[in-house]
């Protein structure tokens, strides 16, 4: 008798230390999302529109002192389940995460952010500056949720296009280099009707005849437009500044693959008239590329993978990274998301060299 009651008390006991054991663990991992470093605490909003065939998630600037308790915070996938199934599919599709791994990362899609829902855009400045954000191929604007509230905290209202590439990245990796650079670039048509259509949402949105978005009103400074993209959103970039000429006044690429351009667009690299950066996470140029954008700004970031730039290598510990082989430089993932905020930043600004000194030794490309 006495040892059955033994028995039970240690399971008992076993069970409550494991429960909260594993409690404290997601708490842990929930909240692994670094406060931003702008002067501004910031805000957020979904947008999911049939008509326009626009998804998007906004970050702006607030008047906040202090943001709410972790728990009343929003989530890196958002909380509409469109951007959820998009956030975990892409996660398969990009990053080749194995199936296992899958409720992992579903425990990363809840992870707190440094933002407020639905929160009161700032009325320390009358209108804000825009920057659109394009994500690469088949991935999501899920994935730079730390890099849009950290632009966003400088005080800009940060505008992350959810585009949907609509492929299995698993069939395409069979196809031939033709047919793979053909197949991309007919998604650039789409991605640039995306772009469009966003515009002239956020037009509606500062007309003030978007029921759900009445505190953008007069807000939006639509003169000064800049667009910011990853991987191939950077092609999506060029392309929209193409289709949209004297829109947009500053791009930043961030790891830029340029293969779906067509020839059109690549021999207009050199004459837009919008001033371009490419920003480089050690990804090599093919020099035909090279050339074309020589008029342009070039800053290659060493040592550096572009999953740097994903809210994965910030909130994933860097043991599990090593094994799923997301990042294995001995560099601080955060420490790369905000010297490329500030690089960036700085650009749209128009004071670019100042920014060269905030960029770390071990950043600095040898070439």
């Amino acid at each position: 008798s006495y040892g059955i009651r033994s028995f039970g008390i240690l399971v008992v006991s076993g069970s409550l230390i494991g429960y909260y054991g594993f409690k404290t663990l997601i708490q842990y991992l929930r909240s692994r999302m670094p406060y931003t470093t702008g002067p501004f605490l910031v805000g957020t909003y979904e947008v999911v529109n049939t008509q326009f065939q626009i998804m998007f998630r906004a970050f702006y600037p607030t008047d906040l002192q202090s943001l709410p308790s972790f728990k009343s915070r929003p989530c890196i996938h958002a909380s509409s389940n469109e951007f959820r199934k998009k956030y975990l599919n892409s996660s398969e599709l990009v990053y080749s995460i194995p199936n296992w791994m899958r409720a992992v990362l579903n425990l990363i899609g809840f992870c707190w952010i440094p933002a407020a829902q639905n929160a009161r855009i700032s009325n320390f400045e009358d209108k804000y500056s825009i920057i659109l954000f394009s994500h690469g191929f088949n991935s999501s604007s899920a994935f730079y949720t730390e890099l849009c509230c950290e632009l966003a905290s400088h005080g800009y209202i940060v505008v992350a296009l959810e585009h949907d590439d609509q492929v299995e990245e698993r069939t395409s990796r069979h196809y031939s280099k033709e047919i793979s650079e053909l197949f991309l670039t007919t998604h650039m048509s789409s991605r640039t009707t995306d772009v469009k259509n966003v515009m002239l949402f956020l037009e509606k949105m500062d007309s003030g005849t978007v029921s759900s978005a009445v505190e953008f009103r007069d807000r939006l400074d639509l003169s000064r437009v800049s667009i910011i993209a990853q991987g191939i959103g950077a092609a999506t970039a060029v392309e929209a500044c193409i289709a949209l000429p004297g829109r947009f006044s500053r791009c930043v690429n961030l790891d830029a693959c340029l293969g779906p351009l067509s020839e059109t667009a690549l021999n207009s690299l050199g004459k837009i008239e919008t001033q371009m950066l490419f920003l480089n996470s050690g990804t090599k140029m093919s020099e035909t590329i090279g050339e074309k954008i020589e008029k342009h700004e070039n800053i290659t970031l060493s040592n550096v993978g572009s999953e740097c730039q994903t809210d994965l290598c910030i909130a994933l510990p860097s043991q599990l990274l090593r094994i799923l082989r997301l990042h294995t430089a001995n560099i601080d993932p955060i420490e790369v998301l905000r010297v490329s905020c500030k690089v960036s930043v700085a650009f749209v600004q128009k004071r670019l060299r100042e920014s060269h000194k905030s960029i770390p030794v071990e950043l600095r490309s040898i070439a």
